[in-house]
């Protein structure tokens, strides 16, 4: 993958690889980009960075030694999440590396959404198979691709041993925690605050709820880049007092 973030591509690798193990697979998570920040993942897989030069996106020493790696491991598959890690995967096999590319699609593709749609276009043509995780994101794929890429579909869905939560939980006080009165019906988004997750198209719809008399409030999960722009979309639909933003969380699973 690109980078290691606390983000749904992250937990459904996390799981994928707590899965397979359990059937024997061994797993190895390679991520280009460096963010110490953002600290190191956690979870039950060897990890590595390629130290990959972020403003070239793929920079040869980066490539060479994503090939270190590769190399050193012996993969059977190479499953890759993002499209630049599979641009990546394929820029080596102009060095002789042959193993079978995977390529997860995780969310609609639209033209002009990517930072190049050229770029995904060849990458989508040129691995050996290509997954998404819904119905609605491949129907995506295969209008990008103009049908000439059949896709696999594995929907992406919740483990529910993932949300059980303490038996010390209580719902109505974790509303309170945040200024939830008794009552209010409450709606949670649980997103990276970035472009592609569209939440403006939310913010029309929900105040368009709050216009019609509904005692609501909504809960946004997650941090990102637009946060600011939300923040100041929301005043302008007049529904700030309505919304919550709890930002980054780890009791995701409560809200839920």
């Amino acid at each position: 993958t690109e980078q290691w973030v606390c983000g749904g591509i992250e937990s459904l690798i996390v799981d994928l690889c707590a899965t397979t193990s359990k059937h024997g697979f061994q797993n190895s998570v390679v991520y280009f980009y460096e963010d110490e920040s953002r600290g190191k993942p956690v979870a039950p897989f060897q990890a590595a960075s390629v130290g990959m030069m972020q403003r070239l996106r793929l920079d040869p020493a980066g490539l060479f030694r994503l090939r270190q790696l590769i190399r050193k491991d012996q993969p059977d598959v190479l499953h890759c999440h993002t499209y630049y890690a599979a641009a990546g995967a394929l820029a080596l096999r102009a060095t002789g590396l042959r193993i079978p590319i995977l390529y997860t699609v995780h969310a609609n593709l639209m033209k002009g959404a990517q930072r190049s749609d050229t770029l995904v276009g060849k990458v989508l043509c040129a691995c050996d198979t290509v997954a998404a995780v819904s119905w609605k994101t491949a129907e995506s794929v295969e209008e990008f691709t103009q049908g000439t890429r059949t896709i696999q579909v594995i929907p992406n869905g919740l483990d529910l041993q993932r949300a059980e939560v303490p038996d010390s939980f209580n719902a109505e006080a974790k509303r309170q925690s945040t200024g939830i009165v008794e009552g209010t019906t409450v709606y949670c988004s649980v997103a990276a605050l970035t472009k592609q997750k569209d939440h403006p198209t939310l913010f029309r719809a929900f105040s368009k709820l709050i216009k019609d008399g509904s005692d609501a409030v909504l809960v946004l999960i997650g941090a990102g880049a637009q946060r600011r722009a939300l923040e100041e979309l929301a005043g302008e639909l007049k529904i700030q007092d309505s919304l919550r933003f709890l930002g980054k969380r780890d009791d995701v699973r409560e809200w839920l």
